[in-house]
């Protein structure tokens, strides 16, 4: 089954009214869906465990955690030391996207410059420090890494994921930054709005790979902005917009940690350094961790269980800092003991030790509502709702690849065979017996100069019998009819599950 879409013009990178991608949901919305939710969802915590001397600490079992949210003790249900967590040293293992495949859990890094944000003579000096934390490290690196560039008009892999220290110095000295047009402007709103898009399309691209991701962000980050001194609306959809990135950042397992390469500066609020032991700023029952007089960049850090490192002159330390933190940590799952405060907003997190000489680090809670998918419009005539077309748009302008969901595509005579894991798309039992999924396919063709010379949009209905195995093994294949010009340079195909959100990309032959 396949119905026609209608998509209209949205630049990935929105402009105009402060958060113009950020869905609309009332109050009323977000109890409901918490309710079902918290019962079943299962909380992963990678946590950091430190001694006195800040040293990092293994060898712990899961007996000597305690996890609590809100006042009741949790029962750790999964867990895993460091050890399980690592790939196996001096082997060239990932070469691009495509080998994640074969590192299981381990973590991997990316690594942001900030070209939004960030004054021009602080962006050289990052860029310069980046290269000098690389000349560091073993010729094949230990986490897989990618080098991305968060500009003021696009979202640019410079690197896809790598072992190879050399091909990463390559891509960083090669690079020329994007000029900061938006920063320049002074229009706080601008930067926040792209700054939070580019936190999303990480969390969405990332989200097919399942250890952790250590987010290194190398700039100064969007200006901070009061939310009590908005108009009641814009403070709602700022408040929106906080927990929809924040959940899509926790659910891809997606720590940020930022560095700010102004140099020595006033200290910011005490609350940025806190870690779980309850020694941060209290939570506000909307927005969590974030200060509402002050809702700061850095703040991401602390609701993603990462850090901030600023008032240095050592960015290359920095960087190493926080990759050596991202690597080593133990994994903790749990499952909510009950559900009697769902409704709540926020729920805070809590894990101490028993041995009172440690301290561990992890993320502060998380936003109960999941991140809400918005549905595809079956009236061609419309225009489709403004945080799908974002999604959609996003991911096929740019050069990074999504793999929340593992996309295969190969040419037909009149367009794409698409196939795509069953066991990532979500199924709905039919009466008869079948299960039901559903997907929108959005193909854009590119020309020489990077400029969209065709795009289609549509949404696939795909059955399954009630005894069709669900597994990494199994696959649909999607037919996607697409027209493609004569003078196609490139083409993107992105595929969006209906149920979950879950992204995919494939580039395939023109």
């Amino acid at each position: 089954m396949m119905r026609g879409l209608a998509f209209h013009r949205l630049h990935p990178l929105v402009a105009g009214f402060l958060f113009a991608w950020v869905l609309h949901s009332s109050p009323a919305q977000e109890a409901t869906v918490t309710a079902f939710h918290i019962s079943t969802r299962l909380v992963v915590l990678d946590v950091s465990v430190r001694d006195r001397a800040g040293r990092f600490v293994t060898g712990l079992d899961k007996s000597q955690f305690v996890v609590t949210e809100g006042k009741a003790v949790q029962a750790i249900k999964y867990f895993e030391g460091p050890d399980q967590h690592m790939l196996p040293a001096g082997q060239m293992i990932v070469h691009g996207s495509v080998d994640l495949r074969k590192i299981g859990n381990a973590p991997v890094t990316l690594l942001v410059l900030d070209e939004l944000n960030t004054p021009f003579a602080d962006r050289a000096y990052a860029q310069g420090m980046m290269i000098k934390y690389l000349q560091k490290q073993a010729a094949i690196m230990p986490s897989p890494t990618l080098l991305v560039a968060a500009g003021d008009s696009h979202f640019t892999v410079l690197h896809d994921y790598t072992q190879s220290r050399d091909d990463l110095m390559d891509s960083v000295r090669h690079h020329f930054p994007d000029y900061p047009w938006t920063m320049m402007r002074q229009n706080a709103g601008d930067q926040m709005t792209r700054t939070l898009g580019a936190l999303d399309q990480i969390a969405d691209s990332s989200r097919g790979t399942p250890g952790r991701k250590n987010v290194i962000w190398v700039g100064s980050g969007y200006p901070s902005i009061d939310e009590t001194g908005m108009a009641e609306h814009d403070a709602q959809e700022l408040t929106n917009a906080i927990g929809i990135v924040t959940r899509r950042l926790m659910e891809a397992r997606v720590t940020l940690y930022t560095i700010d390469p102004g140099g020595p500066q006033v200290a910011p609020p005490a609350q940025l350094f806190s870690g779980s032991d309850g020694s941060g700023a209290a939570s506000s029952p909307s927005l969590g961790p974030f200060d509402p007089s002050d809702v700061d960049f850095a703040q991401f850090a602390l609701a993603t269980g990462g850090r901030v490192l600023f008032a240095r002159n050592d960015i290359d330390h920095e960087i190493a800092e926080e990759t050596g933190e991202g690597n080593s940590y133990y994994t903790i799952s749990y499952r909510p003991a009950s559900d009697s405060d769902a409704t709540k907003v926020y729920r805070q997190i809590r894990v101490t030790m028993k041995d009172p000489s440690l301290q561990a680090v992890t993320r502060d809670g998380y936003f109960t509502a999941p991140p809400p998918v918005e549905k595809v419009e079956t009236n061609a005539s419309q225009k489709q709702p403004r945080q799908l077309s974002y999604d959609l748009i996003s991911a096929a302008q740019t050069n990074l690849i999504y793999n929340g969901l593992h996309v295969e595509a190969v040419r037909m005579n009149n367009g794409y065979s698409i196939k795509v894991r069953t066991s990532e798309m979500q199924w709905v039992a039919q009466e008869n017996g079948e299960r039901l999924a559903e997907v929108t396919v959005l193909g854009v063709a590119y020309g020489a100069k990077g400029k969209s010379v065709s795009k289609r949009a549509v949404q696939l209905t795909e059955r399954i019998g009630p005894k069709d195995a669900l597994d990494k093994r199994t696959q649909v294949t999607l037919t996607f009819p697409f027209a493609i010009p004569p003078a196609t340079a490139r083409v993107r195909l992105v595929v969006r599950d209906s149920g979950t959100g879950a992204i995919g990309t494939a580039d395939p032959k023109p």
